[in-house]
Order: C-alpha cells, then structure tokens, then sequence
C-alpha cells in the first residue's frame, strides 16, 4: 500500500450570533440637538469553538464569544453625523444590554456597533462625530491572535421612535476569517500520520473596521501586511487538527499557503516516512463556494482525507447545502484544474459564458470532447457549435444555435489543461422556445399505432409566432388529403396560430369539461401533455368525446399514480400539435395519425361549420368526418412535475 497525498474539502461557513442574558450598562456622552428616543439593545455572539493561530495559540473554551469592550453610534438618516454614542468595558461578557440615547428621526437610522477594538482605536471612537472617521478606522494585528481578543462588528437600521423603549438585538461578525484545517485516513489498518509541525504563511495581518456584511469579495483595502503562523510538535500525542485566523483578503495572485510535515506510516508495525503536505488556499467563487478570497464573518472548513492509491490531492470547494466541486491536483507541483458549474441550462438562448474555471496551466476544450445529444441519442456535432476557453482562469464561452427540431439538446463536454489533468464532463441543456419532451407511458398502444410516448409541449417564450415554422417550413409525407386540400389545411393552421391563438391555460367549467367559447380555444396552455397512442379511439360524437376525456387515465412508466386529470384539448393546441408533427426539421413526427380530431370548441374553421379539426397530412384514412371523429386527450402539466 502506498500513501501518497491528501483529499482536501474546503466548506465556508458564516459565523451566527444568537442568544442573550442581561446586563444594563449606560455609558457614553447624550447628544441633544432634537427629539431624543431611547434603545436598548441586547449585544450578544453565538459560540464558535476553534483553535487560534499565530506562532501558534490554543485558546480557552469557548474564548470566541468574549466582549471586553464596545462603542455603538448612531447616526442621522444620511449616514453622515453621530446624533448618540455609547461606549464601555464589560469585563469580558458574552452578551448583555446596553441603552443609548440617540437623537431620532421618526425613520430608519444607521446604527454601527464594533466590539473588541485595540485600546487606542477604542480611544480614539470615544471622540468620534461622524460616519466617515469610523470608515476610516483600521487596524493590525501586532502579534498572535487571540480567539478572546477578536475584533466583531454590525452595521444595521433600525426605526427610532421618541417617547419609547426601542427595543432590537445586535448581532455582530466576526471581522476575521477563520480556517479550520483536519485530515483523516479512510478506513484502513493502521495507517496514521504523526503531525510534527505546520506553517502558514501569507496570512494578512491588517484591516479596515468597517466592512460591508455578506460580502462575497474582498473589501479590504489593507492588505500590505502578511504574517506567518507555525507550530511544532514539543509534547507527547498527536493532533488532527488546527485552525488559523486571517483578516480579509484577495488571495488571487497571494494564497494563504498551508505545509503540514510528519510520519506518514502504511501500517501499526511501519516505521513511518516523513512526508510534507502543500495547500494553497485561494477560494473562488462558484456554485459550490461563496466567496472569492477570505471574507471576514466566513468559516472555511479544509478536510482532507489521505488517498492510498494515487499521488494526487483532491480539492472542493462546499458550502451549507452547496454542492462540492473536485480538483485534481498534483501534491508536488499543485496542478488543479477546476470547473463549475458541472451542468447549466440555456433556455432559448445561443450563447453562455456561466460556467468559470481554474487551472493550472493553460486550459481548452478540444472538438473531439464535446458530444452532442438529441432525444438520449448521440449524434454528429451541427455545425455552429463551438466551445472555449484559454489561459488559466475565466469562463468557458458555448456558442450553440438555437434547436430548430422542437427537441432540447444536450451537450456534453470535458476541459483539458497542459499538465494533462481532465475535468469532469460538463453538461449543457440547450432548449428551443418551443420544445417537445416525451415520456414513455406505461400502456402499449394497440390497433397498428406504436408510439408510446405521452408528449409534453413547453413554452418559453410568450409570443406565439416567433417560434413557429413558416409554410415553406412543412413537410408533406402523405397522400390521403389532395394538394388542395393540404395548403388549405396548413395554410388555416398557421394563420390561426399566428393571429389567434396566444399561450394561457385554458378554463374548465365546473364539472371539468374545457369551456367551449371562441376565445378560450384561442389559448394554448404552456405546457401541456399528449396522451400517447395508447389512447387512440375510433370515430365517435362530441358529446362522447368530451366524456371520454373527463375520465381518462395514463400512467407514466415507472410512476406509482396514473394522471386522471384529462381533457379536451382547444383548436389552437390541436392546430399547434398538427403543425409541429408536419414541420420538415421536427424530431417528434406523427403523434396524431389519423384524419379528424375533437376539439373543445367543437368547429371546423376550414368549413365554417361546427364539426372535428381535419389534420392537413394523416397518415391513415380512418373514415372519420367532422361529425364522428377520433380524441386525443391533453393534460396542464403541473408546476413540480418534470419536463
């Protein structure tokens, strides 16, 4: 068995303050000059437990939560003077109330509370009148952190009101970043790694106080002051784990970097090799990280699991909920190749730039990477696509035209770079503005018809005509309708669908027929599902037709429940089924395969009688007419059903 390197998992986590006991302390000078409004608000920090870093600290439980000192000021609506400040030393509390007196406005006023400051700065906010010397406010960190001496803070608004208590809680972040770095072994026999040392160098060691809440970049303008944090092994046992901590920073160009030395031993009875572990702590953001760099208030949890086969270190970046992205990445050199998002959708659009990467050495995609799918089936790349990328970060560049075939495509793809590592294949849902997407039902069809597939039409646009075929866009396959007969059909279905009809879900009645009316056929719901030809009848009434539906039912392969919700489907989404089957470019192609078709409405616009819609190109005569026609029942796909 060989040992060779380390599985590293990065998760950020933002610091929660909750909780409160009391302690009513009022300090601080009123400031007068108006109506007056009195807070009382309850300071308080929820407990995060860690090992501290620099030169290397192990603090007291639970150290983290301390308070030894606060200043909160309040300022005017405009964010420019302080109109009440309160200030005082606690002794070390971990939550409590403070009053301060404010001057109020009768609307939102900011309200910004730092705890824990050095002494001078501490000072220095006592004489403070405006929004801008707190902007101003910085500081560094002299020598170790200390988990009980960590600088918090909380920009808020809050509504004052004169003549009241106003009451609120003020939660404060952390102003620092903390690192948690742990390893661990898969299950194997006796494998261990003895800790003798550790170094962290590139840590920042200076910052402004006031900094933006959730940020996801840097906003630190302090970032001249690098500091280094080491450890090493002077007592008996072994650990498995420390944490560091950093102000805010950029860490592109400068990541915090992380060397880890000790035994490396295969087996209870091994003698054990030294080894050391590299880490180059540059988080990114994606879909599975939240921030690009180190963001204060951020928890960044870096797990690492030994790999006993290959000689590589697999990063990923996760977040609460967050899905984790992999890198592979060499332990000697640190070639990593990341890519995220692994898959996006491109609804009715050509081009993407979503998805990013990181790499090592020049990234690129090469043609022979990319497939392409239609309806689950691979076939030749069309021309027009094309993938990109270059250099070793940035986003990767999809251009794809526009499905004109009425199906979503899939594309898939994989990114190289020039120290041979490969990404995970990437995937590209592309859809049409009008799509088809077939489901297999459950039942065979009988009677000659074969198709099984119960279709479901989606929308993605609202304006009907821009996704139609024109008439030169038809395809005629056969010969039971005479040339005459087919233009007049086809001609009256796109003018219909073009100047009539509009997408919106049709209205039933109150016994769950489709209502009748001229205008509710003109809509064409959204999405909506084809019965499959499982569902064929022969020529029969409009009365039986409408009955027929009302109580069909079709179940989906691989469901437990059958979809009874059926109904009479109007002219435009006949006419609209009718025009897609017959489009030259179209992958779904005789879904109705007979002569005439129920609709809600009851009438034949070709004839200008009520009677069955006429297909303009069946591929059967079944010797229905537009009294005695066949049904194909439709079904409002819900809002948590899948395409």
């Amino acid at each position: 068995m060989r040992l060779k390197n380390i599985l590293f998992t990065i998760a950020a986590t933002t610091w929660l303050f909750s909780s409160c006991s009391e302690e009513t302390l009022v300090d601080g000078p009123v400031i007068s000059g108006g109506e007056e409004a009195t807070i009382s608000a309850t300071l308080s920090i929820n407990s995060v437990e860690t090992k501290a870093a620099a030169n290397y600290e192990f603090p007291q439980d639970d150290a983290e939560k301390k308070i030894n000192n606060y200043v909160i000021a309040v300022f005017d609506p405009e964010k420019a003077n302080v109109v009440g400040l309160s200030y005082g030393e606690p002794d070390a509390k971990e939550s409590f109330e403070v009053e301060v007196v404010a001057k109020c406005y009768g609307e939102k006023q900011p309200i910004l509370t730092l705890v824990n400051l050095p002494s001078v700065q501490w000072e220095a906010c006592k004489a403070y009148t405006t929004y801008q010397q707190f902007k101003d406010l910085a500081v560094e960190q002299a020598g170790s952190f200390k988990s009980s001496e960590l600088i918090k803070i909380a920009e808020q608004s809050e509504r004052l009101n004169k003549g009241q208590m106003n009451t609120f809680d003020i939660k404060v972040d952390q102003l620092v970043a903390r690192v948690d770095v742990s390893w661990t072994f898969p299950v194997e026999d006796g494998a261990s790694f003895e800790i003798s040392s550790f170094t962290i160098t590139g840590i920042n060691a200076e910052s402004d106080v006031v900094l933006p809440a959730g940020g996801i970049v840097s906003t630190n303008s302090k970032n001249g002051k690098s500091m280094t944090s080491s450890w090493e092994k002077t007592t008996e046992g072994n650990i498995s784990s420390f944490s560091f901590y950093t102000y805010e920073k950029a860490t592109e160009g400068s990541p915090v970097v992380i060397e880890i030395t000790g035994l490396l031993k295969e087996s209870a009875t091994d003698e054990g090799t030294p080894r050391s572990f590299k880490y180059e702590l540059n988080p990114v953001k994606n879909a599975a990280c939240k921030t690009t760099g180190l963001v204060h208030g951020n928890l960044y949890e870096l797990e690492g699991t030994f790999d006993l086969k290959e000689r590589n270190i697999k990063w990923a970046y996760n977040l609460a909920e967050w899905k984790s992205r992999t890198t592979e990445v060499n332990v000697e050199k640190g070639n990593y190749l990341l890519v995220t998002p692994l898959e996006i959708t491109m609804p009715n659009e050509s081009v993407n730039t979503d998805i990013t990467f990181q790499s090592s050495s020049d990234a690129r995609v090469d043609r022979s990477d990319i497939k392409v799918y239609v309806k689950d089936a691979l076939v030749s790349t069309p021309s027009g696509i094309s993938i990109s990328c270059s250099g070793t970060n940035g986003t990767i560049t999809i251009n794809s035209p526009i499905p004109d075939n009425y199906v979503p495509r899939v594309i898939k793809f994989k990114v190289r770079n020039d120290n041979e590592l490969v990404s995970s294949e990437i995937t590209v849902n592309q859809y049409p503005p009008l799509y088809l997407v077939g489901r297999k039902s459950a039942h065979n069809p009988s009677s000659g018809w074969t198709n099984n597939s119960m279709y479901v039409f989606n929308a993605l646009v609202s304006n009907l005509p821009s996704a139609l075929p024109k008439y030169e866009d038809l395809l005629r396959n056969y010969s039971v309708t005479n040339d005459n007969t087919y233009k007049i059909l086809a001609t009256e279905a796109l003018r219909y669908l073009n100047n009539e009809a509009k997408f919106s879900y049709p209205q039933l009645d109150k016994d769950g027929y489709t209502i009748n009316s001229t205008e509710n056929n003109r809509l064409i719901s959204p999405r909506f599902m084809l019965a499959s030809q499982y569902g064929t009848t022969n020529g029969e009434s409009y009365s039986w037709a409408l009955t027929r539906c009302l109580g069909y039912t079709e179940k989906q392969s691989g469901k437990d429940s059958a979809y009874d919700d059926w109904r009479l489907p109007t002219i435009a989404e006949m006419y609209l089924i009718d025009v897609l089957q017959n489009t030259k470019n179209s992958v779904v192609q005789m879904i109705l395969g007979g002569d005439y078709y129920w609709s809600a409405y009851c009438y034949d616009s070709y004839s200008s009688k009520y009677g069955a819609v006429q297909m303009m190109d069946p591929s059967k005569k079944i010797g229905n007419s537009s009294y005695s026609a066949a049904v194909r029942c439709v079904r409002d796909v819900k809002d948590n059903e899948m395409n």
